[in-house]
């Protein structure tokens, strides 16, 4: 399974990356588990590696993440969305879309284990890429 993380903070994204690859949820190697840090590198990523799962990060600076979910070359891919405004704000059309598997607030462990049972239940329904 390979899965791109996209946050602009860097401790975000290697504390999900952590998460990921420590927690055997998914046979997944470091190398399948890719970041990006804006919406444009995000685009760049999908297009190079077409992941299994995006992790997205609601906000970002620059361009609106959810930018990404209109656009149909990623309709396919399902999502992951974070956001330190979960809990309290209203989800987007955007975030209501059927291959959003989840919002959910990214502080906490328990928000990280919440992160790690969408990814095993996705995992569990994704056929395995050969090569």
């Amino acid at each position: 399974m390979t899965i791109l993380i996209v946050d602009d903070v860097p401790q975000v994204v290697e504390l999900i990356r952590q998460t990921i690859l420590r927690s055997g949820l998914v046979s997944t190697r470091a190398e399948d588990v890719r970041e990006a840090h804006s919406v444009n590198e995000a685009r760049l990523e999908l297009l190079r590696y077409r992941p299994d799962l995006m992790i997205l990060d609601e906000v970002l600076p620059g361009e609106s993440p959810l930018d990404l979910l209109r656009e149909p070359a990623f309709f396919s891919i399902p999502v992951i969305l974070i956001s330190a405004t979960a809990q309290t704000s209203s989800p987007t059309d955007e975030a209501r879309q059927p291959r959003v598997l989840a919002r959910l607030p990214k502080w906490g462990w328990g928000d990280l284990d919440r992160i790690a049972g969408e990814i095993r239940q996705l995992a569990s329904r994704t056929p395995k890429k050969s090569g």
